[in-house]
């Protein structure tokens, strides 16, 4: 289990310095409570602030990847941040089967928001409750630049069943979106 080198970051008006990337499972497990904690540094490489946070999903499977984020207040003078290694549990599940249908994103020059909108299926064979989706944004040299979640309009489906998502991301410009990746989750029952 590894941070991918495809991080960026950015500090927002609101003082906070905003990081994301993207962690591999190398494992054979499927994890669950993936963690992932950032430490900063300043030029003479004293440590001068740290963050954490968890992936969205709640089961990375084995081969698989996924975004995270992390926001923490942006320390004075800082000069680079570095990932500790991930903390995880092996007891995770697979994904649920659930198929995104008929997915579009589109940037709005006016706002600078970046819009991704479609469908989820129930493909599992059971009912699915509590289903979300993740999206990530990357640049065109494969940078994220975005990791965000929304949940499907109907809160369960049956088998077979679909809902409308969408997933917006309106915390700054994204003129430079490129291309996105979705992963779908939910809770069978």
């Amino acid at each position: 289990m590894y941070v991918l080198e495809n991080h960026s970051y950015y500090s927002d008006y609101f003082g906070y310095l905003n990081i994301f990337g993207e962690v591999q499972n190398d494992t054979a497990d499927h994890l669950d409570s993936v963690e992932i904690a950032v430490n900063v540094f300043n030029s003479g490489g004293q440590f001068i602030g740290t963050g954490f946070n968890y992936i969205y999903l709640n089961n990375l499977p084995a081969g698989d990847k996924t975004c995270f984020y992390i926001a923490l207040e942006e320390p004075a003078n800082w000069s680079y941040y570095e990932f500790e290694p991930p903390y995880y549990w092996t007891d995770g599940e697979p994904l649920p089967n659930l198929t995104v249908l008929n997915d579009s994103g589109y940037y709005d020059p006016f706002w600078g928001w970046y819009d991704i909108t479609g469908q989820v299926r129930n493909d599992h064979g059971t009912r699915v409750e509590d289903i979300f989706l993740v999206g990530a944004l990357y640049d065109a040299f494969g940078a994220i630049i975005d990791c965000d979640y929304a949940y499907t309009d109907a809160f369960y489906l049956d088998p077979g069943q679909a809902s409308y998502f969408e997933l917006m991301f309106s915390w700054r410009d994204y003129a430079n979106v490129a291309s996105y990746r979705l992963q779908v989750d939910g809770s069978p029952q």
